[in-house]
């Protein structure tokens, strides 16, 4: 089995020395804020390359110190190109725009509902990825993106397609994920 360690990752980084007795890291962030994004993403790419998997819940959250200015798809490639993903970008979108490109019925037991606010466009760039969800933009057909993915390196789910409230009166959570 594994033992959990809960790490702040606002709080100063574990060096690689410190690093090496881990096999994987599991993030879950709520959104994009991080004091020292680049600084984040360099140490995350850094456990990657040392061998580590690297397990993304919710948003990535170091896209921004101060929502003012925000990491490049280049900076944030950094990371995530090595993880055999490449990011394109967030854009605002319209509640009917988006649709679902494919799913997989094994880990999703219904259709997903669409988190229609915003589309955050990942391309899978790694023949071995296993793609588990993959959103498009209905008026962009080739434009699609993998928000639930496994790569050789880890995955990712992103915000809004790992559970959602059944009612806004109950807020029992559903889990969308079967495994």
């Amino acid at each position: 089995g594994y033992k959990v360690d809960v790490m702040d990752v606002l709080e100063p980084l574990p060096s690689s020395d410190n690093m090496k007795k881990y096999g994987a890291i599991v993030t879950f962030f709520y959104g994009p804020v991080h004091p020292n994004p680049k600084g984040y993403v360099s140490w995350l790419k850094d456990q990657l390359i040392a061998g580590r998997k690297v397990v993304i819940f919710g948003n990535f959250g170091a896209h921004t110190a101060d929502q003012n200015t925000w990491l490049s798809n280049e900076d944030l490639n950094d990371f995530f190109n090595p993880f055999g993903l490449s990011f394109k970008g967030t854009r605002k979108v319209e509640k009917d725009e988006l649709t679902v490109a494919s799913h997989d019925p094994k880990i999703f037991s219904s259709l997903p509902k669409l988190m229609p606010e915003y589309l955050t466009n990942f391309e899978s760039i790694d023949k071995e990825n296993r793609i588990f969800l993959e959103i498009t933009p209905k008026n962009e057909p080739k434009s699609r993106s993998c928000l639930v993915v496994k790569t050789p390196y880890g995955g990712m789910a992103q915000l809004g397609y790992i559970y959602t409230f059944d009612s806004d009166e109950n807020m029992r959570i559903e889990w969308n994920l079967n495994r």
